[in-house]
């Protein structure tokens, strides 16, 4: 009780002395085209308009009523005829190669009243990959607006052709995918090639002495506050499946491996030490394993394994197939959006994947399943900011008392919780009270940005 008395005045503290840095996401050096958030989405919905051809993309972005960021890069070309079409809009330079650039809307298009002609927010334009990525569509917002909103997303594709995360291969179908999310355990930082954990909390990278000479091992702590989309926690079970499982029982029943096992083909063994420690271990020496292996996306064993093994289907009771459309048409995922509605050769709408999301993917054409109703839980894992520790969407002094009240606590103690362990080092201390300090009281400022 004591304790937890002094570490809540020094919260108090340490909120009157943080003030002149509230709102600073992070590196006060960082200018603010840099600087980015890893907790959404912000925008309730993502609507993705599809189209026959680029053109068809670049005129509906010139029309200024239709879409917000465009799929593809603009020439000088079409620059010119977009800049006389349409003074609204911004053009990103990027780098993927030869340099290029990307054009986006300065401000809403939509016509729902609360956010129509706001200007949005929080772009985030990578070098690599231009502004229409993973990054931008967790942080885009409208100004003075903190949660809300449809972002119309143009992107050059009639249909979708799969919704397999074994087997898909074009770009729509992956950048789906990679927006509803079978997340990986480590991302790449946005405006570098440096790691950011994601489904872990911590990794080390090594090395060990099979008898033959030295090979990579990578040791995995498994955030423990991480859920598919039906309410089932993410483990090890699902990591180990998706690196070794999945290849193995595909094989089995004459299948091709996924398009993904040239990253995971070199992994042995996986070694357990905790309920969410373990460690991946590769028959090689290979200083890309990180790389490979914490960005490959994992897939939910209680889901899949029925499917790789061939279980009787629901339809018509003979062996599940995993090449199809969509194996699993519930699409259960861990990652920021939900697949609402698919009108071919018009529009993909995804819904923000909040605490309590109810969605059916409307999936009834693959012969395995049709898609039922789901409710998630849990919701995406980084939907709340980490210093939400309440999850009421705001950071006040009702998550100061439960940081209080867990202060001192490590991983193992019975006061311990993930969700209070802001910055995830297994640890309840002032480095947690420091974070949230940072952004005490948000999102009131948002309103008045």
């Amino acid at each position: 009780m004591k304790k937890s008395i002094i570490a809540t005045a020094l919260f108090i503290f340490l909120v009157v002395l943080g003030q002149v840095h509230a709102w600073n996401y992070g590196d006060p050096a960082i200018p603010p085209d840099t600087k980015y958030e890893k907790f959404g989405p912000r925008c309730d919905n993502l609507l993705i308009k599809l189209y026959a051809t680029h053109a068809d993309v670049i005129t509906a972005l010139g029309l200024g009523n239709e879409i917000d960021i465009a799929d593809g890069d603009i020439t000088s070309a079409e620059r010119t005829f977009l800049e006389s079409a349409n003074t609204g809009l911004m053009y990103l330079p990027y780098n993927p190669g030869p340099p290029a650039e990307k054009a986006a809307s300065r401000k809403y298009v939509g016509s729902e009243p609360a956010y129509t002609g706001r200007f949005w927010r929080d772009f985030v334009n990578m070098p690599s990959d231009g502004v229409d990525n993973y990054w931008t569509f967790l942080n885009m917002r409208p100004t003075r607006v903190s949660r809300g909103g449809t972002i119309r997303y143009g992107f050059e594709a009639p249909v979708l052709e799969s919704l397999n995360p074994l087997y898909a291969t074009s770009a729509l179908d992956n950048k789906v995918l990679d927006l509803i999310g079978y997340e990986s355990l480590v991302k790449k930082y946005p405006y570098d090639d440096s790691t950011i954990e994601w489904l872990c909390d911590r990794y080390d990278v090594g090395t060990y002495d099979d008898g033959a000479g030295l090979k990579t091992n990578i040791t995995f702590q498994l955030r423990s506050d991480a859920y598919w989309s039906d309410g089932s926690r993410i483990t090890i079970d699902d990591v180990e499946y998706t690196f070794m499982g999945i290849p193995q029982d595909l094989a089995a029943r004459g299948f091709p491996p996924p398009i993904w096992f040239g990253n995971v083909e070199d992994v042995v063994y996986v070694l357990r030490h905790s309920s969410t420690t373990f460690e991946v271990r590769l028959d090689i020496l290979d200083p890309q394993a990180l790389d490979k292996i914490g960005l490959n996306r994992i897939l939910p064993k209680h889901i899949w394994e029925p499917i790789c093994k061939g279980y009787q289907r629901p339809k018509d009771f003979t062996a599940w197939d995993p090449t199809t459309f969509a194996p699993d048409p519930d699409l259960i995922h861990s990652g920021p959006w939900c697949l609402r509605d698919y009108d071919p050769a018009n529009y993909i709408l995804l819904q923000a994947h909040k605490r309590g999301a109810v969605y059916n993917t409307g999936i009834t054409t693959d012969p395995n399943k049709d898609a039922d109703d789901i409710t998630s839980p849990q919701g995406f894992f980084r939907y709340y900011r980490p210093e939400d520790i309440n999850k009421d969407d705001k950071v006040s002094i009702l998550d100061f008392i439960q940081l209080a009240n867990a202060f001192g606590a490590t991983e193992g103690d019975p006061r311990y919780n993930r969700a209070i362990d802001i910055n995830g080092d297994g640890h309840i201390n002032i480095l947690d009270a420091i974070a949230g300090t940072n952004v005490f009281w948000w999102p009131i400022l948002e309103s008045t940005e």
